[in-house]
Order: structure tokens, then sequence, then C-alpha cells
């Protein structure tokens, strides 16, 4: 086991990572150093006695309790922070890189433009392995580094400090175009609302069926619709993790071990990129890759929240934020629901996974599975076949199947399927 000390927030904890290496720490996500435990504890204990030295000589030359005071507090700054192999004094000036490893870190945003600072350190450290070995891996904070370099801005305070690339002023003018349809996407009273509901709720009551809406359900403020698309989007490099997290959850665990020893540096980096990305999102309580074994251990959240997303939750948060950019990108209003409980006059109930309702047209039935469904069928069918809709309106977006397939069972029911890949491709004509 080693340790780091935080320079940034004074925490002190324990690492599974190599010494000598550096990680991000707990709490405040600054690049911190790894050292070794015992090495860590000599240190801690010469300071100890140095300071304990000191203090013996003031008494014995009869010195005040104020005097004393202040030369502790002046050694005990002093030595705060750990040694280093060099101690390169900092610069306020704009470092002047070479262009090649401008290029590397310019690449990192390539895929996610806004990277939080401690996940951005252990980026630069996959595309320039040697980083530390340079004159730039010796800076005092990474944060400092960061500043430094004229293309990139840091925003935000703590653990919530982000880096983006500073855009031009054309790029920023598009940008401005865009927010419109970003803030729709993150504002919570833009779908989370009764009006919002308003439309499908009239729908069903005009067939005679009640309908019961968790508002909270599409709550776009957190993290779960980004988290929930980059699982889709990543889903054949995640499938085999998923079911070990599913049977996590089921059975009370939270620990999840992946060797890639056998794994392409290719495969190995984007599964560390998502990874540290579902980290960032909040969605797993704890991942850190150890470089000897190449092992990613990860703990999982033991939020309720974040099980039922893991479960199969995140699938319908996927559906729905593909449904909201297709529809924004074609600028047409709609409503939106998830968890929608319908009642028959019968007294039968069913639950719909999404319910989507472009204006003036009739609303699109989604039923989510994230495993077996096919014991389900015939529920789902029953219970649109009594609500009367159009049978190109009913659709199943099954994950663990795909084109070929999904086309085939349409042969055998009443029913559209559909793989997650061509999801979009799907409902596009019902928008």
């Amino acid at each position: 086991m080693t340790v780091y000390r935080c320079n940034q927030c004074g925490t002190v904890a324990e690492t599974m990572q190599a010494h000598n290496t550096t990680a991000v720490c707990a709490k405040c996500q600054n690049s911190v150093q790894v050292y070794d435990t015992v090495f860590y504890i000599q240190w801690l204990l010469k300071q100890y006695f140095a300071v304990s030295a000191e203090l013996k000589t003031l008494k014995e030359n009869n010195q005040t309790l104020d005097e004393i005071d202040q030369v502790i507090e002046n050694k005990t700054a002093q030595k705060t922070h750990l040694p280093k192999e060099n101690n390169i004094a900092q610069s306020s000036k704009q470092l002047q890189l070479p262009n090649d490893i401008i290029k590397k870190i310019k690449g990192i945003f390539q895929n996610n433009p806004k990277i939080k600072l401690g996940s951005l350190s252990a980026e630069i450290k996959k595309v320039i392995p040697d980083f530390e070995q340079t004159q730039y891996g010796f800076k005092k904070k990474f944060s400092d580094f960061i500043r430094q370099c004229d293309f990139l801005e840091i925003k935000g305070e703590n653990q919530n400090m982000t880096v983006s690339l500073k855009q031009n002023k054309n790029h920023q003018a598009q940008k401005s175009n865009q927010k419109s349809v970003q803030a729709a996407l993150n504002n919570t009273d833009s779908f989370a609302t009764e009006q919002q509901h308003s439309h499908i709720k009239k729908y069903l009551n005009d067939k005679n069926i009640t309908a019961i809406f968790d508002y909270a359900a599409v709550d776009m403020s957190g993290y779960f619709d980004e988290a929930a698309e980059l699982i889709g989007d990543n889903f054949k490099l995640l499938e085999k993790y998923l079911k070990q997290i599913r049977y996590l959850y089921a059975n009370n665990k939270i620990g999840l071990t992946i060797d890639c020893a056998s794994f392409s540096l290719q495969d190995t980096q984007k599964l560390q990129k998502v990874f540290q990305q579902l980290f960032d999102y909040t969605v797993i309580a704890k991942y850190f890759y150890q470089n000897n074994d190449k092992k990613m251990r990860i703990s999982l959240n033991a939020a309720e929240p974040v099980k039922k997303f893991f479960m199969g939750g995140w699938l319908e948060w996927y559906a729905t934020i593909k449904l909201l950019k297709e529809t924004h990108k074609q600028g047409k209003k709609f409503s939106i629901a998830r968890a929608v409980v319908v009642q028959l006059d019968n007294g039968d109930k069913h639950e719909f996974d999404v319910v989507f309702k472009p204006e003036n047209q009739i609303p699109i039935f989604i039923e989510c599975k994230s495993g077996e469904f096919r014991k389900d069928l015939d529920k789902f069918i029953k219970i649109c076949k009594k609500i009367n809709i159009p049978t190109q309106n009913w659709l199943v977006l099954a994950c663990e199947i795909d084109k070929t397939q999904a086309n085939a069972f349409e042969k055998m029911y009443p029913v559209r399927f559909c793989d997650l890949s061509h999801f979009v491709e799907k409902v596009k004509p019902l928008i």
C-alpha cells in the first residue's frame, strides 16, 4: 500500500498505485505524488524530531512562549510539502511548449471538450508517458502548468475546476447559437413539470386511460443522461462489465476488477477514458488504474438511484437523451415522459419506460430492455392493443440484440424492435 498527501487540500490517503507515480486526490481532484508508506512515515518522523529539537533548544534558551510559537509556526510552514527530486522555480509567464506536446494535449479534448483538472492530469500521462521526466512535469502544481498553457483555460474552483481549449471568435459565435438547445436539455424546469407532461396526459385521458407521471424522471440537471449516452455509445466495449455490475448490485457487492493485460493499448485507453468519465459523473464511487499489473479497480456507488440506473434505468435515459437531441435538431415541439404508469378502465396496470409525443402526432411507446425481454413481450403487446395505438408506434429497444435480430423479431411479433446503434434511425420517421 502507498500513500499521498495533497498539497492543495491537505488530504492524506492510501492508494493502490505504485510509488513515484502520480494519482488524483479523492477530495479535490488535484494531481498528487504517490510515496512509499515507509518512506512517508520516516519523513514525518524526521520532521517531528527536528521540530522537537528546536522546541527543546528554545526552552533551554528561556525564550517566551510567543517566540516559541512563532518559530514552530515558521518551521511547520517550511516543511509542509514533501521533498521533490527537482526544485524548479515556477514562472507566471506563458510556456513555449513544443508543437508535438501541444498537439497531443489538444487531442485529448477531441471527444471531451471539458475535462476535470484531476482527470486531465491522468489523460496527459497517457499520451505523454514520460511527462513527469520532462521539465513540465516538475511543476509545483499541475494547475500552474495548465494556466501557463496559452491554448487552455481553467474554470471553477477546487474539485469543480475544469479545463477546456480556448476557442476562437468564430467558434464562440457558433457555440452561442447552440446555447438554447443545450439550455433546454439541461434545464430542470423544461421537462420535469406537469405542463410538459400535459399533452401525453390528454392523449391517454381521451382514451379513458388514467396516467400517473413521475415528473422528476425527466429531470435533466444531473449526470444520468450524460452517463447513459456514454454507456450506450460504447456498449460493445462495456457489455461484459455492465452484466458484472448488475450481478454485483444484485448480490450486495461493490468491488469490480478488470484485467487489461490481454487488451490492446487502444482498447485499454478507451476503457480507461470511459470509466474515468463515469467516475466524473459520480455514477461510480472510485476508479483507478494500476500500471504495474494493468488492472482497473472500480468501486460501485451504493446509492439507490445509481443502483437502479445500472440495473436497467440507463437504457431509458439513453432513449430519452437521443430523442431530445434528434427533436431539437429538427426544431420540433414535443412532450416526453419516463416511467409512466397507465391504468385501464378494467383496472389493468402497466408501466411504459418512455413515452414520447411529437406535437400533433401519436405518441411513441418505448419498452427498454437491458437484459432478457421475451417474457415481457406478451404483456407489452396486449397493453398496446388495448390502448389502440398503431403498431409502428410500439417499440422495443433492446441493447443485447443487433439489427438482423431486430428485423427477424419484427417478422414474428406485431411490434417494432430496435438495437442501440439504429435507435435514432428507427424513430426519426415518427418524430
